[in-house]
């Protein structure tokens, strides 16, 4: 057996025609400078968490200020970076001046270093990917708002990037880079350091024998399965495969699938291609050796065997979305697995195509949003600072609830979203001590007010709830709930949901 750990090389027609350094150049820049452009065609950047993220920021700010009693900021290591960068940035610039910078510079971190680590393995730049790969990066797991988790998918792709050829130098240079991904999230380094450790461990495993390292991974898997599932409460169902979401994410095509049917087409057709990319990558041989291919292999067992969602005992909210962030995972593996194609020109025009689809719709989803929130922040400018009040809204025919922090992001400077979720799980850096005017202290307080049940204290009141008033066109009221009265939730149709009345 050779001594090459680069077990893709010795594939034949592995490589795309190399372009000239100065055309390659001018790739970079476009690529990079249009990679920017959602972050910054829309007032406001509407994905899920990241307006939690960016409101937790200001109240971090709020509660130094003493501005916001019953409430500590308290020291953590990791599930924060993005977190302590927005606080310092919301403070000088405000939401509309911070969010950008830091989402750009995510989305950078991860759309590069998956395009590092993917060339690197092919000793090759792999543009044929690259509609792929800007899709992902503003895929599911972007527009759900896991910001720290979607920056330590990033970092850790630069990692295995550094790290798939080992040396001195490369290893210096990677270790500040897993302590920024801790600081992060901690899953995605374990990932990457997983991956790391079985790719070695197979390049010196003879050929014939690596089908049974795969064996022996998937081993692993179930035995982790069983571990987590009997210490603690978690959740598994087969629907997370024998369903159209779970069939998506198993092949990593659910990343595309963000607001509504729509985006299906852009799935099946990303489906096609990928599937003709897989069958060139069949024709080369040696396919179920590779340790790539491998890696890929068991990530997809991951998404079949791992909860959906696990409770671990110290914590008050269970992790939640698990298999929607191993799509992410499978869906990288599999443009590593396909990359290296030499007939890419017309998989590079297919997936141009289904990007631009992609785009044009997730431009018109976030402009139709971004008039969402520009009503609620209206309703909000006309309440006295400071209070409390819940945004309890979603979107009606999208799987993904695009409004879903709406609120927080609308109260910025203003006022305190009292559903505010992260102080009572005492999983994030803000705490909650008991009753306050700031912020529902429990978990309980907080479903109930999710799901516009929760009955106004008299030490709560008054509440300020944005309601939507059905008719021929729905309405969004502000409501002044005193004590004894219900908080309300209420479906809209705030993303385009094409082809429905």
């Amino acid at each position: 057996m050779r001594g090459d750990v680069v077990f893709m090389e010795e594939l034949p027609g592995s490589h795309a025609p190399p372009l000239s350094k100065s055309v390659e150049r001018m790739i970079v820049v476009a690529v990079a400078l249009l990679l920017l452009v959602p972050c910054f065609w829309q007032p406001y950047i509407l994905a899920g968490d990241l307006a939690s993220h960016s409101y937790n920021a200001w109240l971090a700010g709020e509660i130094r200020a003493g501005r916001a009693p019953g409430l500590t900021v308290e020291p953590v290591y990791t599930n924060v970076l993005t977190d302590l960068w927005l606080e310092r940035l919301i403070r000088a610039y405000g939401r509309s001046g911070a969010e950008p910078v830091v989402v750009a510079l995510a989305v950078e971190t991860f759309f590069w270093g998956a395009f590092l680590f993917i060339g690197g393995i092919h000793r090759a730049k792999p543009w044929m990917m690259a509609p792929s790969l800007a899709m992902l990066a503003y895929g599911l797991v972007f527009h759900f708002g896991f910001l720290n988790f979607y920056l330590s998918t990033g970092l850790s792709l630069w990692i295995m990037w550094l790290l798939w050829r080992l040396s001195r130098l490369r290893v210096a240079v990677a270790l500040p880079l897993v302590a920024l991904a801790f600081l992060a999230h901690p899953v995605p380094i374990a990932w990457a350091a997983g991956c790391l450790i079985y790719f070695h461990i197979s390049v010196r495993v003879p050929p014939a024998q690596r089908p049974m390292l795969l064996v022996t991974g998937v081993s692993v898997l179930v035995l982790v399965q069983s571990v987590l599932t009997t210490l603690f409460p978690s959740l598994w169902s087969f629907d997370q495969i024998f369903s159209l979401e779970g069939m998506t994410g198993l092949t990593g095509t659910e990343q595309v699938w963000i607001y509504g049917a729509k985006y299906l087409w852009v799935a099946g057709g990303l489906f096609v291609v990928w599937g003709r990319l897989f069958l060139h990558r069949l024709d080369q041989g040696q396919v179920w050796q590779d340790p790539v291919v491998q890696l890929w292999l068991l990530n997809a067992a991951a998404f079949a065997l791992m909860p959906k969602a696990i409770q671990f005992t110290s914590n008050m909210y269970a992790l939640l979305y698990v298999p929607q962030r191993i799509s992410l995972l499978i869906a990288i593996l599999f443009c590593a697995v396909v990359g290296g194609g030499s007939h890419g020109k017309k998989f590079t025009s297919a997936s141009l195509v289904l990007a631009g689809i992609f785009f044009v719709a997730m431009y018109l989803d976030q402009m139709a949003l971004n008039g969402t929130q520009r009503q609620v922040a209206a309703l909000l400018q006309t309440i006295p600072p400071r209070q409390r009040v819940v945004v309890a809204l979603k979107d009606a025919g999208s799987p993904l609830n695009g409004l879903v922090h709406i609120g927080s992001g609308a109260c910025i400077g203003r006022c305190y979203d009292y559903a505010n979720y992260e102080p009572a799980t005492a999983q994030f850096r803000i705490r909650v001590n008991g009753e306050n005017r700031v912020v529902a202290h429990t978990m309980n307080i907080v479903r109930d007010l999710e799901e516009g049940r929760h009955v106004v204290t008299a030490t709560e009141a008054p509440i300020y709830s944005v309601c939507a008033e059905p008719g021929q066109q729905v309405v969004l009221v502000l409501r002044r709930h005193a004590a004894g009265e219900k908080t309300c939730v209420s479906k809209i149709r705030s993303t385009l949901q094409f082809g429905t009345p």
